[in-house]
């Protein structure tokens, strides 16, 4: 089976309503939409879209997608939010990380987790990076700190949203 290079959303959307309505799933999720996309997407179907999923971290803070999220109320789950831990390499991060005796990477979840409705699912190898990304629930940024981080969006992709194969067509 090859890759899904486009789809029908008024043919998909009405069998997620589909797959709600008859017990298989209980919230819709989708991934990887634009604004306008969503738009559509929330006019086709019956039920409210739950979450959203795209790659979000300081270095690509997904402003808009984050504001759409809080406007039609469903979470904006960020993947890849230490961006394959670039973070480490941003001297602003370091220097925040250093004054909370923490990471650059556990910064990065620290300032998602500041944003409203978003939710970040990093990676974890092995149990003890499970520990440190769970850690950073107990940074408490300050303002000055979020303010700091919120100016360093580079617009910079790990996965290339507009040229992915599923948002071809």
């Amino acid at each position: 089976m090859g890759l899904l290079t486009s789809y029908d959303l008024a043919e998909t959307l009405p069998a997620l309503d589909d797959l709600v309505d008859d017990g298989v799933i209980d919230r819709i999720g989708l991934s990887n939409f634009r604004p306008d996309q969503l738009d559509e997407a929330i006019d086709r179907l019956d039920h409210d879209v739950f979450a959203h999923q795209v790659e979000c971290h300081p270095l690509l803070q997904q402003e808009r997608l984050r504001e759409y999220a809080v406007e039609h109320d469903h979470w904006l789950v960020a993947y890849s939010p230490i961006a394959r831990n670039r973070v480490a390499d941003v001297d602003v991060l370091q220097e925040i990380a250093t004054s909370h005796d923490a990471t650059p990477a556990q910064v990065s979840l620290a300032w998602l987790l500041s944003k409203e409705r978003v939710a970040p699912i990093p990676k974890a190898a092995d149990f003890g990076h499970v520990e440190e990304n769970w850690a950073a629930r107990e940074i408490d940024l300050t303002d000055d700190e979020i303010a700091r981080i919120d100016a360093l969006d580079r617009d910079e992709r790990i996965v290339d949203f507009e040229e992915a194969s599923w948002n071809q067509g």
